[in-house]
Order: C-alpha cells, then sequence, then structure tokens
C-alpha cells in the first residue's frame, strides 16, 4: 500500500522537480512497460524510487520516498 499512499506526494513533486529539467517517469509494474523495467533494473519491492544521472548512472535507489532535495542533488551530482 506504500506505493499507493506516496503516489499523490510522488505527483505533487513533479512540477518542482521538471523545473530543474529532470524527467520524472512514474511506472505501474502491472503493465508492459513497467514490467519489463522491472526486469531490467532488477528490482523486488515497491514502491522502488531510482534516480540516474543525464549520462545513465544510477546514484540512488530505496524503497524510500526521496526528498524533492535529495533528487535535485543526486541528479545534477
Amino acid at each position: 500500500m506504500g506505493c499507493m499512499r506516496d503516489l499523490s506526494t510522488v505527483r505533487g513533486q513533479i512540477p518542482e522537480i521538471q523545473r530543474k529539467d529532470i524527467d520524472v517517469l512514474l511506472l505501474n509494474i502491472h503493465t508492459t512497460p513497467g514490467s519489463d523495467l522491472l526486469s531490467r533494473f532488477e528490482f523486488e519491492f515497491t514502491p522502488t524510487y531510482l534516480i540516474f544521472k543525464s549520462d545513465g548512472e544510477e546514484v540512488f535507489r530505496s524503497n524510500a520516498l526521496p526528498t524533492v532535495s535529495d533528487i535535485i542533488n543526486l541528479a545534477e551530482s
């Protein structure tokens, strides 16, 4: 249920994150794109939050919702 509880919080964070020219992708693991990425990035629990730098390097992976400032700092590092 954590993923549903966090969903409104995440959606509220998106505009601030996008203002920093950072892309946000929300996936449902019960769809083909979500299932494909679940396999590709090998995560087992939802929600799982992944942050990548612009070069594709993964810099964050957690089941805990990161703060907007953490997302921005990690993505821009």
